[in-house]
């Protein structure tokens, strides 16, 4: 499918999901080896972010800048710069944000977290219910986390 997308005139792009863990760069040597090389090659899946964005990904398919953006472009930079120890930091200081992603899905996460930070009031669309009161305090703990960042 790729590789018949990677044929077509006006398709520039490709988002890729997250692949195992520690086989971003494996993936993505693979792919611009093939046919889809032509294409740009973006990850989703925020919490490989690092790994993509180090591996020389095209690009970042976050959902944390729409709410955290100073973080992800911080995060984005230091990559483009090489520097994988500020990429580190980032990616440990964003462990509480990852695990929250992984465990409800990063659009209720990002829901909650906006309503919080004050951005809006707003709930998902159906059927996709919003975070507990319980869950929501704790998407409020991991972005206590992420305003304690130090940028580089």
């Amino acid at each position: 499918l790729l590789e018949r997308l990677a044929d077509i005139p006006n398709i520039a792009a490709v988002k890729m999901p997250p692949p195992a863990e520690n086989a971003v760069a494996q993936e993505l040597n693979e792919l611009r080896d093939g046919l889809v090389g032509k294409l740009a090659i973006g990850y989703s899946g925020d919490w490989i972010a690092a790994e993509a964005l180090l591996a020389g990904c095209d690009g970042w398919f976050s959902v944390l800048g729409g709410f955290l953006p100073k973080l992800a472009k911080a995060m984005v930079e230091a990559a483009g710069k090489g520097d994988a120890d500020a990429v580190s930091y980032y990616q440990q200081a964003l462990q509480p944000m990852w695990e929250l992603f992984r465990e409800f899905g990063s659009l209720r996460v990002a829901y909650a977290a906006i309503n919080l930070i004050g951005l809006c009031s707003a709930h998902p669309p159906r059927p996709v219910l919003p975070l507990t009161l319980h869950n929501q305090q704790r998407v409020g703990i991991a972005l206590k986390a992420c305003n304690e960042i130090q940028y580089e």
